[in-house]
Parts: structure tokens; sequence; C-alpha cells
């Protein structure tokens, strides 16, 4: 949240088609994850010319997430897998940029985006709340996750499991006698749909998981 109600002009702010290739650098540089992820479609944030961002969709990291909003959409379903916006171009440039990439993605044919907020650094979704996305909840997955550090590196579990074969504490430890683990608080899901009315309502109608009400504050969970 930008601090003092300041507002950017969104007369000089443009949203234009990025390439991946283009946008990795700035996520890898500037995004609080310093990691990069999934892409199909990236668009670059620039303000009179000055590019500020980005924001990057790409297919739903989650091998099932795409097909848990509704079966009949999958193919058209993509995740917010990155935003970035540089300080200080105030409190509402992280809302119109993303209005402005929903132009583009309509013509892309997407119908409805995922994005997850992840209480473990702090964030509640409090973009998505003030632009009117839906919220599914943090119950979704039904399974526990975990961050593992190793050789000081913090790593998802499927990174693990992909690099060293197993997620098994004590294999691991035979690798890096100090690594450790720690449970990964259960992300808020929110959706939103860029379909006309008749088709949003059928969706809504097919919607795996309902819709609720927005969190309010971060919940305190434990292993």
């Amino acid at each position: 949240m930008k601090e003092n109600k300041q507002y950017v002009n969104t007369k000089d702010v443009t949203i234009y088609p990025f390439s991946c290739k283009e946008a990795k650098p700035l996520i890898l540089n500037n995004h609080y994850s310093h990691a990069w992820t999934m892409c199909s479609f990236a668009y670059g944030i620039y303000n009179n010319g000055l590019l500020i961002g980005c924001a990057v969709y790409g297919t739903p990291v989650g091998r099932l997430a795409a097909a848990s909003i509704c079966k009949e959409y999958k193919p058209k379903v993509l995740e917010l897998t990155r935003l970035w916006i540089a300080d200080d171009y105030g409190c509402n440039i992280e809302s119109y940029s993303l209005s402005q990439t929903f132009t583009y993605l309509k013509k892309k044919g997407i119908e409805v985006l995922l994005a997850y907020s992840d209480p473990d650094v702090g964030h509640l979704g409090k973009i998505y709340q003030a632009t009117n996305w839906l919220y599914q909840g943090n119950a979704i997955q039904k399974v526990d996750s975990y961050w593992f550090t190793i050789f000081g590196k913090r790593l998802h579990e499927r990174t693990v499991v992909s690099k060293y074969g197993s997620a098994n504490m004590e294999s691991l430890r035979k690798i890096d006698k100090n690594v450790t683990r720690k449970y990964m608080s259960k992300k808020h899901r929110y959706i939103y749909i860029l379909t006309d009315k008749k088709t949003k309502r059928k969706i809504l109608k097919d919607l795996k998981h309902p819709i609720i009400e927005y969190p309010k504050e971060i919940a305190n969970e434990s292993n």
C-alpha cells in the first residue's frame, strides 16, 4: 500500500505487451521473491515513457489449479504470477495497471484470472480486494506444504523434490546437515472473470469452490 494517499495521473501511465525475456530480469532484480515463474504473457508498465514495472501472467503454477476453477474453462485460465511496480508512483498505480492488462488478455481469449496472496510475506490481497476480485478463501489447498532452507537458500517443496529427489528430512540431512523446514501458510486465492455478464453468470454457477467474504487480517497459522 502506497503511503500518504498520493495518486498517479493515469494519463501518464501506459501498458504495452512485453516479452517474457524482457520481464524476467525485472522480476529477478525487483520482485520480493527474486524468483522467475511461469510466463505466457507479460506487460510493461510505463510512466511518461519510463519503465517502472511489469505484470506477468502464466499457466497456473499448481497442477490442478486451473481445473479447480471449473473444468470447462481450464484452457482459458491464467494466473497473475508476478506483479512488480516501483514505489512512489501513487496508491492507484497497481489497480490501474492491472485493469489495463485485462484489455489485452480478453483479446487473447482469456476468461478467468487467478491470483494468490502469501501471508508468509504479509500479503492479504488488498490490491485484489480494491479491484473487485472474488475471494475463494485459503482452504482450497488440502495438503500442507513447506519451505526448506538448504545451503542457506530457501526453496519451495516442489523445487526440493525436483532438485534432490525427496523432501524427506532424513534424506535431506545427508545432503545438508543444517537443512531446516518451515510450514508454509496457505495462500489466499482470488479470481477475476473477464467475460461478458452472461458468461460470467455461467462461470459463477459452475465454480467448484464458493465465493466468500474478504479476509480482513492475516490469521496466525501453526504446524
